[in-house]
């Protein structure tokens, strides 16, 4: 039976641990921009798009929580 192990114990533990992380490698698309009307086809808005940003998901968002664990 796993017994949860303390908070206080939790950062001592991970010290010394190796993770392996298997997953998918997604790519997310963010579209920035304004808004100044609503479509009259549909109830969705109309953006005038000024920046587009692709931020990693997937997998890749344990990469920036891993190193503040101290974890390899």
């Amino acid at each position: 039976m796993n017994h949860p192990v303390p908070p206080q114990d939790l950062d001592a533990r991970l010290q010394h641990t190796t993770v392996l992380v298997v997953g998918d490698l997604m790519l997310d698309c963010y579209y920035w921009g304004t808004v100044r009307r609503i479509s009259p086809e549909a109830p969705v808005p109309v953006v005038n798009v000024g920046e587009k940003t692709f931020p990693l998901a997937g997998r890749e968002m344990w990469r920036p929580t891993c190193p503040a664990w101290a974890v390899r």
